[in-house]
């Protein structure tokens, strides 16, 4: 600890020495109080700073993170959460976190962080696929989806009133005068420079279910789209040093079953559409906690909209013949596992298909 203090404050390498002039003029009850923030106040620059530092470099997922989240006059803290997750009751806050979290490779291209199939791609070789199948070559990032892509960019246009209706409300410019930047990084959750400090809880209580909504909306248009299938990589350090080599353990398929060749596309799995009933009678593979891989039919869909697991409406119900039970389920692409990899996190799933007779 006294290491990590003298990083941020020098003159603590000498525990005789005097504590900062500003801190020695409080209260002796509150100094600790104090001197506490002042280390984190001093620790959150210095964690800007490092980070800050990716801006330089080539274009890669940190440097995206870095640049629509961290960059901007509203200094980011290392103990305090984002704006947007303070919010105590928006109903799509959960879409907002996986996009701001690079979680939706399915919407945002260039978050895909791994491949298993073939060669890792760089960063900048992550094109759109809705490009990529007009036959224009362009990186599939945040503000491409949001912005450019004529796929995509219609959902934008959707709600550019309501975006238009907020910014009056705080001062702000018209929502249509900003760049394609900017309209990223507020889109995504980010309070604008011209709001002040003073302005900022008030920001969050308006904007942030705006957002959230705009981040489902984006959701659930593009995976109602029939994508090409684009298989990208990181370039992450942490993703080069941990699996440098193409080689991962597959999942022991039941007898009689394979994987499909792809996802379920279009409105498939959007909760409540009508398309999902297409599901009925397929086989799947569930990865649970304790169980591991487990076969399972989907037997149901859900019309209700207020059956949910944890918030999120239910699109069908799983029978698992093994041991006779079954249960409600959110079956998203977002945790589907594409590489068949049985190594892949919890809650994740794949669908199957029967083997052809030989």
């Amino acid at each position: 600890m006294q290491t990590a203090i003298c990083h941020v404050d020098p003159a603590q390498r000498d525990p005789a020495s005097p504590l900062p002039h500003n801190i020695s003029l409080v209260k002796h009850l509150n100094k600790e109080k104090s001197y506490k923030k002042y280390l984190e106040s001093e620790y959150s620059d210095q964690w800007r700073k490092h980070l800050e530092l990716t801006l330089s470099n080539p274009p890669g997922r940190v440097r995206a993170h870095v640049h629509w989240h961290l960059h901007n006059k509203h200094k980011r803290s290392m103990y305090k959460p984002a704006p947007y997750l303070t919010h105590q009751c928006c109903p799509y806050q959960l879409e907002l976190l996986r996009i701001r979290t690079q979680h939706t490779m399915h919407i945002i291209p260039s978050h895909l962080h791994y491949a298993l199939r073939h060669a890792r791609a760089d960063y900048k070789d992550r094109v759109c696929p809705h490009c990529l199948a007009a036959g224009i070559t362009v990186l599939g990032d945040e503000m491409h989806i949001i912005c450019h892509c004529p796929a995509t960019k219609l959902v934008l246009a959707q709600f550019t009133a309501k975006f238009q209706g907020h910014t009056p409300l705080k001062n702000l410019p018209p929502f249509a005068s900003f760049t394609p930047d900017e309209m990223t990084r507020l889109v995504l959750g980010n309070p604008p420079p011209p709001v002040l400090t003073k302005d900022l809880k008030g920001w969050i209580t308006e904007a942030t279910p705006i957002y959230s909504e705009f981040a489902h909306a984006l959701r659930t248009h593009v995976t109602s789209l029939h994508t090409v299938d684009v298989d990208l990589s990181s370039d992450d350090d942490a993703a080069q040093s941990s699996d440098s080599n193409d080689y991962f353990s597959p999942i022991l398929l039941p007898p009689g079953f394979q994987p499909a060749p792809a996802p379920p596309h279009g409105k498939i799995l959007v909760p409540l559409h009508l398309a999902g009933q297409q599901m009925l009678g397929q086989h799947i593979l569930f990865k649970w906690p304790t169980y591991g891989w487990c076969l399972g039919k989907i037997s149901a869909w859900n019309s209700n909209p207020k059956c949910k697991v944890c918030k999120q409406i239910v699109n069908f119900t799983v029978s698992y013949p093994d041991d006779s039970s079954s249960g409600p389920h959110c079956l998203s692409l977002d945790n589907y596992n594409i590489d068949s990899d049985n190594d892949f996190t919890n809650h994740t799933w794949l669908l199957l298909e029967s083997c052809p007779n030989p």
